[in-house]
């Protein structure tokens, strides 16, 4: 939120010096359907790894599609929205469980996949530089509204192990235990830089990238304990934590509505 007031902050200046000029209302539908993730996820996401334990994540971004209404004074353009967009996370988890003679798979496997709705609230300024670009910055202020996961509690706990023997002793064995926990993070902010190129009458090319590369909130955290060898331990073997980072590029098309209604703003006389 303190993003959002700076950046409120910042504009008013442009919005009050522009409001001595004849502005034209603007409504503006926009659809991606085309989003590329960015991050080097399994590098990001790894905070402890072991040679036994693998853990391979998948990110992928749904279409974005949402509503703009700006004022369009001159060349710049100052703009307020909202729109939908969802994401989905899909992890492979691989822990060896071998070479027991007994065990008919070397590696125990599952997989799990969360997704996530986000309802944004944005706030725009965008200049045209030359006659067929316009550049906006956008910043974006995100509700997750839905979430889906594999697990009805907020935490799924689950272990397993194998012994071998020999004259009653124990000559190799492993332990491992596995936590999984969704958080409960709701909410983050996104900045943007965003791109129109007309292509036909009130139809633009519409593409940009979004940047937000710090980390605030963890969406889902997966960690294991155990050990591996005969008398051995339980200690940290593992842990991955999904974040709420967002790199990526994005393109689509916007479709642009004027409303044809042009204010002329004039300074009333002070009685």
């Amino acid at each position: 939120m303190k993003l959002i007031l700076i950046f409120i902050i910042n504009i008013l200046p442009i919005g009050c010096f522009y409001s001595q000029l004849e502005a034209t209302n603007r409504l503006a539908l926009f659809y991606s359907p085309v989003v590329n993730n960015l991050e080097n996820i399994n590098k990001s996401y790894s905070v402890l790894s072991h040679e036994n334990i693998n853990i391979d994540f998948k990110k992928e971004y749904r279409p974005e599609f949402g509503v703009r209404y700006s004022k369009k004074f001159g060349k710049i353009n100052l703009g307020l929205g909202s729109s939908n967009q969802g994401v989905s996370y899909t992890y492979l988890i691989k822990i060896k469980q071998k070479p027991f003679p007994s065990i008919s798979q070397s590696y125990y496997i599952q997989e799990r996949s969360i997704d996530l709705k986000t309802q944004t609230l944005e706030l725009s300024v965008g200049l045209w530089l030359f006659k067929r670009l316009k550049t906006s910055f956008i910043l974006k202020y995100n509700y997750i509204y839905r979430t889906k996961a594999p697990f009805t509690l907020n935490k799924d706990n689950y272990g397993f192990g194998w012994a071998s023997f020999s004259n009653g002793q124990i000559i190799d064995e492993f332990s491992v235990d596995v936590t999984e926990k969704r958080e409960d993070f709701r909410s983050f902010i996104t900045p943007e830089f965003n791109f129109q190129t007309p292509i036909g009458k009130s139809l633009f090319l519409y593409y940009g990238a979004k940047f937000k590369f710090w980390n605030t909130d963890d969406v889902f955290s997966i960690k294991v304990k155990g050990f591996y060898g005969a008398g051995g331990s339980t200690n940290p073997l593992h842990s991955s934590v999904i974040n709420n980072r967002h790199l990526s590029i994005y393109f689509g098309l916007l479709y642009d509505i004027n409303l044809e209604r042009k204010i002329k703003h004039q300074n009333k006389p002070i009685n």
